[in-house]
C-alpha cells in the first residue's frame, strides 16, 4: 500500500519538467529533464540510493515544485524523514505559488504523516563554553548561536556533534537518533589546549559519520510512524428511539385502578406501560484504541458511553476503522454491540379493558433495548496538530436495534488522538 501511494505521489507530480518544457525526443531534452526522468524511474523501482542524487541535481539545475515533491518522496522512502519533512514544506510553498491544489494537498498529507516520526535534537551550550570564537558543528555543518537551545528535527541515524574554540581542545559527541525520539545534548567544559612546546600526540580532525552504503528502508507493506493509536473524547448528543415495552420503576401495587365499583392495583390486573416522550440530551465519553495499519488507516476498537439527561443511558462497543480522506478530514465506521435505555417520570399506564386509573399521578418508568446490535459512522476534522497527535471535532452517529426496540444517538464532540 505504501508503494501504491508513492506511485500516486509521483504520478501527480510527474509533469514537473515535461509540463514546462515539452520535448519531442529525449535527445533534445535538457540535462535537468534527463536527470528527472532517470531519477523518477529509479524512484518507482525503489532504488533510492541512486534516485535521490539524480532528482536533487535535477532540482538544482531546473528548480520546480513537482521535482521537489519527488525529491522529498525519495528522501522519505530512504528513511531521511527530517530532510523529507523540510522539503515537503518547501514543496507546499511552491505549490501555493504555482497554483497546484493537488500538489499542495499531497505536501500537506506527507507533512502530517511525517510529524510524529521526526527525531528531535536540542543542543544546549553551557556558559563556560558559549564564549567568543566557539563553533558548534553538526555532521560538519555549523549550527548558529540562534539555534542553540532550540528543538531541531534531524534524520534518523548516527550523527557527530563537535564544539571548538580558540585555545581549547575540541569536544565531540556521537549520538544515534531514532524516529519519534527527542534528545537533549549538553556541551560543556572545553578543556584548555596544552601549553606551547609540550608534546602531545596529534589528534586527527573529527570526521562526520560516513553515510551507509544503502540506507535502511521502511518496508513497503509496513505502516510508517508510531504503530499504536489512542483517542479520548467527550460528546453531547441527542438520544431518541422507539423502545417498548417499558417497565414501572415502582411497585405496581402503588398504581390504583378502578372499574367504577371496585378499586384494585396494577399488581392484581394487567397493565401496560409506555414512556411517551423518549428523546432527550445525553453526554458521555468516546474512546478508541487501535493500530496504525498505515499512516492513513487506523483500525481498532471503540467505546461510546454516557447517561441520558432525563434518565437512562447508552453504551456501545465494537470494532472500528478510521480512514484519512484529505486535508483534516477523516471518516470511519464501526459495528457495535450495546444497549440503550430511557426513563421518564410521566409515563403512560394503560390498565386492562374495563379499568381506568384511579388517579392522575405521574409514574416513573424505564424502557431498554436489551442487548442490541448496530452500526456507527465517524466524521472528524483535525483542527490542531501537535508532536504527539491531533485535536479534532467529530460526530459519531450510531443506531442500535434490540428485541425491545431501537435507539439512535446523534453526538457532537471533541477528541484528541495520540499516534
Amino acid at each position: 500500500m505504501a508503494s501504491s501511494r508513492l506511485r500516486l505521489l509521483i504520478a501527480l507530480s510527474a509533469g514537473a519538467l515535461s509540463a514546462s518544457s515539452p520535448r519531442s525526443a529525449w535527445a533534445d531534452e535538457s540535462e535537468g529533464a534527463r536527470l528527472f526522468r532517470e531519477g523518477r524511474a529509479l524512484l518507482i523501482a525503489e532504488r533510492f540510493a541512486e534516485a535521490c542524487p539524480k532528482l536533487e541535481e535535477s532540482q538544482r539545475l531546473e528548480p520546480h515544485g513537482g521535482t521537489l515533491l519527488n525529491v522529498a518522496a525519495c528522501h522519505e522512502r530512504a528513511g531521511r524523514v527530517a530532510t523529507a519533512w523540510a522539503e515537503f514544506h518547501d514543496a507546499l510553498a511552491a505549490a501555493r505559488a504555482e497554483g497546484h491544489a493537488d500538489r499542495e494537498a499531497l505536501a500537506r498529507e506527507r507533512i502530517r504523516a511525517l510529524d510524529p516520526r521526526l527525531p528531535w535534537l536540542t543542543l544546549t551550550v553551557t556558559a563556560d563554553v558559549a564564549g567568543e570564537g566557539v563553533r558548534v558543528t553538526f555532521d560538519g555543518a555549523e549550527i548558529g548561536r540562534i539555534a542553540w537551545g532550540k528543538d531541531m528535527p534531524i534524520d534518523p541515524g548516527e550523527h557527530l556533534i563537535v564544539a571548538t574554540a580558540p585555545g581549547r581542545v575540541a569536544s565531540q559527541r556521537r549520538i544515534v537518533a531514532r524516529e519519534s525520539e527527542h534528545q537533549i545534548v549538553e556541551l560543556s567544559g572545553l578543556a584548555p589546549a596544552p601549553p606551547s612546546g609540550s608534546v602531545e600526540p596529534a589528534e586527527p580532525a573529527p570526521e562526520p559519520p560516513a553515510a551507509p552504503a544503502e540506507p535502511a528502508l521502511p518496508s513497503p507493506q509496513a505502516p510508517s510512524g508510531r504503530r499504536w493509536v489512542f483517542e479520548a473524547g467527550i460528546f453531547a448528543a441527542y438520544l431518541n428511539g422507539d423502545l417498548d415495552p417499558a417497565g414501572l420503576d415502582t411497585d405496581p401495587s402503588t398504581v390504583s385502578v378502578t372499574n367504577g365499583t371496585t378499586t384494585a392495583s396494577c399488581a392484581a390486573i394487567r397493565c401496560a406501560y409506555a414512556l411517551g416522550r423518549q428523546g432527550s440530551l445525553t453526554g458521555g465519553v468516546s474512546l478508541f484504541a487501535g493500530y496504525a495499519a498505515a499512516d492513513w488507516l487506523h483500525v481498532g476498537g471503540r467505546v461510546l458511553a454516557g447517561p441520558r439527561l432525563r434518565g437512562g443511558a447508552v453504551f456501545a462497543t465494537g470494532p472500528s476503522a478510521s480512514l484519512h480522506m484529505w486535508g483534516p478530514l477523516w471518516v470511519g465506521a464501526s459495528v457495535f454491540l450495546g444497549s440503550a435505555s430511557q426513563s421518564e417520570r410521566s409515563g403512560t399506564v394503560k390498565p386492562e379493558s374495563g379499568y381506568s386509573l384511579a388517579s392522575t399521578d405521574n409514574f416513573s418508568m424505564t424502557a431498554s433495548s436489551g442487548p442490541a446490535f448496530g452500526a456507527g459512522f465517524e466524521l472528524r476534522a483535525e483542527i490542531l496538530h501537535t508532536e504527539r497527535g491531533a485535536l479534532a471535532i467529530d460526530t459519531q452517529p450510531l443506531f442500535l436495534a434490540g428485541a425491545n426496540g431501537s435507539a439512535f444517538l446523534l453526538p457532537l464532540g471533541v477528541s484528541y488522538r495520540w499516534r
